[in-house]
């Protein structure tokens, strides 16, 4: 809860690569800069105080002294996300020159030995979450149909379940634990809340109906009880989704919420319906209950 890092972009005078990495131990209180990689960055994620990793492009960087030096490894495609836990790192890339051709690499987390394992046509797959061995990903297909696919074996084999259906794309997918997930399915002018207790094995719409939240929406949970909406407010449940309260509403837009641990969670905030660039990140330590602004040197 106090060691994270923080990847963004200096807009105070920097002259060509603007990215700066942060490093805290004690919160947020305090932060240190760190090396950047040695080109573009657009996703960074810490498996634990020394193993994380880099991305942006065709490219991975790995860093195994929690980022002081950095090793490159360049990817067949284009990396869209990466995740990691238990013994591997994971990560969705698109082939060059191929729209509808998708695959999930893989990589030992002790070595930079990554294999593309599974592939996967269509629409892009996302909202990659990992916990030990298994991995879900949501897609969705067109026509109102959208489906989660799990695996329960490091990524070697995927099953499919099919959610929210006639709704736009699953635009939020979270697995607060290894049988409870959360989902946000965007109905263009609205989301619907979905929930799973065995996996993602099936999902069941929760709530007193649609939550009136814009179509970009995301959730995150900690629990089958306790998750978080983000849209044009940070909304809380505690009873499972069957209702939703507004526990920050200071007139942001809200995008990208997520946990590290049962109380400590994250969210981005952004101006006028902008989702380019966040205005503020925000950090809370009771389960989505209150939220602070972090404040970086």
């Amino acid at each position: 809860a106090d060691q994270w890092w923080v990847l963004g972009i200096d807009a105070g005078g920097c002259a060509t690569d603007c990215t700066r990495i942060l490093h805290t131990l004690d919160g947020g209180q305090t932060f240190t800069s760190l090396p950047i990689p040695s080109a573009p960055v657009t996703g960074l994620r810490f498996l634990n105080s020394e193993d994380g990793w880099a991305y942006g492009a065709t490219t991975v960087w790995a860093t195994r002294d929690g980022g002081a030096d950095w090793s490159s490894t360049i990817l067949a495609g284009t990396v869209a996300e990466l995740e990691t836990s238990g013994s591997y790192v994971y990560a969705i890339v698109q082939f060059p020159g191929v729209v509808s051709d998708w695959m999930v690499d893989r990589s030992p987390i002790t070595s930079d030995s990554w294999q593309a394992i599974a592939n996967f046509k269509g629409q892009q797959p996302s909202n990659l979450n990992v916990h030990g061995k298994d991995v879900w990903m949501s897609q969705n297909f067109g026509s109102g149909l959208n489906g989660v696919w799990v695996s329960t074996d490091d990524a070697a084999h995927f099953t499919e379940t099919h959610i929210c259906p006639g709704a736009a794309g699953i635009t939020s997918l979270y697995a607060a634990t290894t049988e409870d997930l959360w989902a946000a399915c965007s109905t263009v002018s609205s989301d619907q809340v979905w929930h799973s207790t065995d996996g993602g094995q099936s999902f069941i719409e929760v709530g007193p109906g649609t939550e009136a939240e814009p179509g970009w929406s995301s959730i995150a949970g900690v629990s089958a009880s306790t998750a978080v909406l983000a849209g044009t407010s940070l909304d809380l449940t505690v009873d499972g989704g069957q209702s939703f309260r507004a526990v920050l509403d200071n007139g942001d837009d809200w995008s990208i919420v997520g946990f590290t641990t049962a109380e400590d969670g994250f969210a981005l905030s952004y101006p006028n319906s902008s989702l380019v660039l966040p205005s503020g990140l925000w950090r809370t330590g009771n389960a989505g209950a209150q939220w602070y602004e972090v404040q970086f040197p």
